[in-house]
């Protein structure tokens, strides 16, 4: 809120002023009083509501707690009394009769298992179909409620303890409507009450001058609604703060309650000190007024009159007896102070001119007509000029050419009044062989007499530009080879496609990718199998021609791009040419390595996509693989047609993975000595839309896609349900194994060796009876991977084989070192 300390066309005076300030001063103090007071009542209202919800939850716990644990064992140390156990004729009716006294209001009863009261004393109330009954002749003990009591009667809770007889079980039932024995002395001032929540009917309470038949309508209200708090008068009348807890298993609630008027007493002492607080403050800040008043207000009033005085001229004002004799001394102290003020400007601008001499920026100002006035000595360091030498001189002659046209327009267009607001202006400046980059803010200053001419303040942002300018080439090129990356390939290849057939020439894409790469990697290391690819990238370079664009896609893959072909003869030369420098040998890590590559090339058509032509260079390269490597095969409409029915193939396969269409062949495995069957191999089969399909089909299709995974998890889990069915049957050999074969995908998995566990849990088959066979080409990829994860799977009883031995590096040497049971020889 803000104060008018003084009228419009009139400055307050002082004395006002301070006027205003005391009146704030005291507006606060009274302010952070209430502050205060509200604050101390919130926080005794918060310890009072803390309190009494801590004593309730405390007390209905207690209840429940006994009810729950000690309840149980005091019952049966009932049950040995003499008697209760003959429940012959009523045998147990004396010690029935016996024990009643322990009951106050309510009543026991032995009853059979079939809900039959055996014998009973007391107000006993069936209780045969109550479910807390059966559990207790189930489970031993129970308890529950309330029971359904007779109009006016207080509600009861049930608890029994079971025994056995000849005739089955039977229990030993108490109904008692008390809760008082397990009532805990509450804490000072905090009143206990255990009320039946659905009749509003108090069960007990401490102490007992609070327990009447019915809680108030307030209570009652605040239990049919589930308050947690409430503030309303108890049942002796006095207003309260209640908290509610339930007591779990039961309709009972336990409310504990605080007298508001000793929740609050802190509090109400509290506003008393705070208000005797405040009036001394105030107090304090009247008196300092006052003194401040009389020794600043009225001196520094008199002072004003003196300037005035002297402004206007009028010397007899100022000698007529009106100033004080004191007056002449203070003048003198103005007039230091004056030239204090004055020390204080010239030192002021003195530091300017030292912040501007040593300032980084450039700051320039230029006239009218283009002549540079005024510039900072930061423009040696930036342009090697003296400041004299910059003086005078045309500011559009320090300006790069490239950048001149753009500089003159914006000029001319303040010079003519078209743009009047600062404005900023990136350009190059350019003299003595020096070439900087600048971040230039223009300000038309032009009708300041005091400038007169354009203020242009240059920050150099050379090397931020150089950074600008090296991160765009690194978002485009290959870190490792500098070629363009995929990014920037696919860019070209856009452009290059809008060109396609508007010369009568061809463009075509050459996707090259390394043979067996990964042994430079796994034999000589990461280090050396990147200076091969910087190697390989500089030879592919060698091949490429002016025009092309020759890129890496990441590991040994690279793409050229080629323009302005003769038809498919010339993009198969290119690619003869390249294999053709791949031949000599690479000297990596100081020896020689021979590498080989395989191409793939695509010839672009009107009309396609840069990402379907690199997938048609694709998957030429892939038939390239397949015809043994080194070599290059180009894209035509069969192997469209091929792509297209392994693409189908997979979407088809996808709904095969939860075993649509999936089935298993069994091909015994004959022992020759006995030629007796000692095992079963499993052989995934996929019907297709009504036809199998060969497992060279859609197995291969399958790995590409990782469908093999949940496949594989499907055909482990249903051999081993196979073979557990074929063991219920009644002369099935025990001894018989189940083979399943493993791939690659799946043994990478880091979850294989669980899935196969769970496969085993779930089938109840015994894992020794389990082999998984996994073929020599697998082992030979990553060998330590492979034994660990086999090694594994044979702690846990499972057979491993080794399958179609003979067709990789064969080699018996590591035959040892691998955890097998099998070998299985390519035939």
């Amino acid at each position: 809120m803000r104060i008018p300390f003084h009228v419009p066309g009139r400055r307050a005076s002082i004395a006002m002023q301070l006027l205003g300030v005391f009146a704030v001063a005291a507006l606060l103090t009274g302010a952070l009083i209430a502050v205060n007071v509200i604050g101390d009542f919130r926080n005794a209202r918060a310890a009072a509501v803390r309190q009494v919800g801590n004593e309730a939850v405390a007390q209905a716990r207690g209840i429940t707690g006994y009810y729950a644990k000690d309840l149980p064992t005091t019952l049966a140390s009932l049950l040995e009394q003499p008697g209760i156990t003959k429940l012959h004729d009523g045998g147990c009716q004396p010690a029935v009769s016996a024990l009643n006294r322990l009951v106050a209001g309510g009543g026991i009863a032995v009853v059979r298992a079939d809900g039959r009261v055996a014998c009973s004393a007391g107000e006993f109330r069936p209780v045969a179909k109550a479910p807390w009954l059966a559990h207790a002749l189930r489970a031993g003990y129970g308890f529950g409620g309330p029971l359904p009591g007779r109009p006016g009667s207080a509600p009861m809770l049930g608890y029994a303890v079971s025994f056995p007889t000849p005739r089955g079980a039977a229990a030993l039932v108490i109904e008692s409507p008390s809760a008082s024995s397990v009532l805990t002395e509450s804490t000072s001032h905090v009143d206990v009450i255990v009320v039946d929540e659905p009749t509003g009917r108090v069960i007990d309470g401490r102490p007992k001058t609070v327990v009447g038949d019915i809680v108030r309508d307030g209570l009652h209200a605040a239990l049919v609604g589930h308050h947690h708090t409430l503030t309303t008068n108890g049942p002796d009348g006095v207003r309260r703060i209640y908290a509610r807890s339930p007591v779990r298993g039961t309709s009972w609630v336990v409310l504990a309650g605080l007298p508001e008027d000793s929740a609050l007493a802190i509090a109400q002492h509290d506003l008393r000190r705070n208000l005797i607080l405040g009036a001394l403050l105030l107090g304090m800040l009247l008196g300092l007024g006052t003194v401040v008043y009389r020794r600043l207000a009225r001196p520094m009033h008199r002072l004003r009159n003196v300037i005035d005085h002297l402004a206007t001229s009028d010397v007899d004002q100022v000698s007529g007896g009106h100033v004080p004799e004191s007056g002449p001394r203070e003048l003198g102290q103005l007039g230091r102070a004056f030239n204090a003020m004055v020390d204080a400007r010239v030192r002021s601008e003195a530091r300017l001119a030292s912040l501007v001499r040593h300032a980084s920026d450039l700051v320039l100002v230029v006239g009218l007509d283009g002549v540079i006035s005024y510039t900072t000595p930061s423009i040696e360091s930036l342009l090697g000029l003296q400041v004299d030498d910059a003086c005078g001189s045309r500011f559009l002659d320090l300006v790069a050419d490239g950048d001149r046209a753009l500089v003159r327009d914006r000029l001319s267009r303040w010079h003519n009044g078209d743009v009047r607001a600062p404005a900023q202006l990136d350009f190059r400046l350019a003299a003595h062989d020096r070439v900087r980059d600048v971040e230039a803010r223009v300000q038309n200053l032009v009708d300041d007499p005091a400038v007169r001419g354009f203020v242009i303040t240059c920050h150099d942002i050379t090397d931020r530009r150089h950074t600008e300018r090296r991160m765009a080439h690194a978002a485009m090129h290959d870190s490792l080879t500098d070629l363009p990356n995929r990014a920037l390939v696919l860019d070209r290849l856009e452009h290059l496609m809008a060109r396609t057939g508007r010369n009568g020439t061809t463009s075509a894409v050459l996707f090259v990718d390394l043979d067996r790469f990964k042994l430079v990697n796994d034999s000589s290391g990461h280090a050396a199998g990147d200076e091969l690819l910087v190697q390989v990238s500089e030879r592919l370079s060698i091949v490429t021609r002016p025009g092309d664009t020759l890129g890496r896609f990441g590991g040994d893959e690279f793409v050229i791009v080629c323009e302005s072909l003769s038809g498919l003869d010339g993009a198969t030369a290119v690619a003869e040419r390249l294999l053709a420098e791949m031949q000599p040998a690479f000297h990596v890590a100081e020896q020689e390595i021979f590498v080989t590559a395989s191409i793939g090339i695509a010839l672009a058509q009107p009309g396609d996509e840069p990402a379907d032509l690199l997938r048609d260079a694709d998957a030429a390269l892939y038939r390239a693989k397949e015809r043994g490597r080194a070599g290059w095969a180009v894209f035509d409409d069969g192997m469209r047609q091929q792509v297209r029915h392994r693409l189908d193939m997979g979407n088809r396969l996808r709904h095969a993975v939860n075993g649509e269409g999936l089935f298993l062949d069994y091909q015994p495995v004959v022992a020759l000595g006995t030629e007796q069957a000692v095992g079963v191999e499993a052989l995934l089969r996929w019907r297709g839309d009504g036809v199998v399909v060969p497992p060279d089909e859609f197995i291969p299709v399958a790995e590409e896609t990782g469908l093999i995974v949940p496949i594989g998890e499907w055909v482990i889990r249903e051999a081993c349900r196979q073979l557990r069915r074929w063991q219920d049957e009644d002369g099935f050999p025990t001894d018989v194994h189940m083979s399943v074969n493993v791939s690659a995908r799946q043994l990478a998995q880091p979850d294989f060796v669980n899935s196969v566990a769970r496969a085993l849990e779930e089938t109840g088959l015994a894992p020794g009876q389990l082999t998984l066979e996994v073929t020599e080409s697998v082992l030979m990829d990553d060998r330590e991977a492979a034994a660990s994860t086999m090694a594994v799977l044979r702690a846990l009883g499972v057979s491993m084989s080794i399958d179609d031995f003979g067709t990789g590096f064969s080699s018996l040497g590591y035959l040892d070192r691998l955890p097998v049971d099998e070998l299985k020889i390519d035939r």
